[in-house]
């Protein structure tokens, strides 16, 4: 069985797969909680990828090294069903080639465009003939709150609505909660809308961890799956074992 880490910048998210079935995923605010959970007492572990955004994967590399646990590290190098095509691959976020695999595994041969909803929204293109171009990256919904209060004297910092639904906010917090989460809303409608007119038949795939609250919004039509990062890293990892 796999065992993945997607170390991200607030979670790290962790799963087991055999093959391409995930039998179990979490995620945790450290290691130690995941430790905690004693998840290698529940399931045989043949190979571990580890995926990361931030500088935290030396702690888990360390901690599966001493169980000798056969753990590969996620970089650009790997093989991969995808050509990579990115001007700068050693600036390319591991998150966003994962997410571009991810789509891959649904939608092989084809014009993909995968979502990333998080910390920052991130937009990636891999087109029919499996290569990856790239797309986009902006501030997800709890930055784009953070930096209003940040960069201005009076605006206050406010919190995701997730049942927060109207374009004309009638005062300054429903403003700011309208321009933070409708107009991300709109931004990835207006993303969606322009990467059809140039990628004929384009399949588009939402992720991440407000996810959720995008998917029922837009007017494009969509896939959600919460596991796509988990999936690409899996299938990474079963070519390179």
């Amino acid at each position: 069985m796999n065992l993945i880490f997607d170390v991200g910048n607030t979670l790290i998210k962790v799963a087991v797969f055999e093959q391409k079935q995930c039998f179990k995923h979490t995620a945790y605010n450290s290691l130690q909680d995941w430790i905690k959970d004693d998840w290698l007492q529940h399931y045989t572990i043949s190979h571990v990828m580890v995926s990361s955004v931030t500088q935290n994967q030396d702690e888990i590399i360390n901690y599966l090294t001493q169980l000798n646990l056969p753990t590969l590290l996620f970089t650009s190098a790997l093989i991969s069903p995808i050509t990579n095509l990115y001007q700068t691959k050693n600036t390319l976020g591991s998150d966003r080639l994962a997410a571009a695999v991810g789509g891959y595994t649904h939608y092989p041969n084809q014009n993909v465009l995968t979502i990333d909803a998080g910390t920052c929204i991130k937009y990636n293109i891999t087109t029919a003939n499996n290569q990856y171009l790239g797309g986009a990256i902006s501030p997800g919904m709890r930055l784009r709150y953070q930096a209003m209060h940040d960069y201005t004297a009076k605006l206050p910092l406010l919190s995701v609505d997730t049942n927060y639904n109207e374009m004309l906010g009638t005062n300054t917090a429903a403003s700011i909660t309208t321009g933070a989460q409708l107009g991300a809303v709109a931004e990835i409608d207006g993303f969606i809308d322009y990467y059809k007119t140039q990628y004929a038949n384009l399949k588009i795939i939402l992720t991440g961890g407000d996810s959720s609250y995008f998917e029922n919004r837009l007017k494009n039509k969509i896939f959600a799956d919460e596991l796509l990062l988990l999936r690409g890293l899996n299938y990474i990892l079963n070519l390179n074992s």
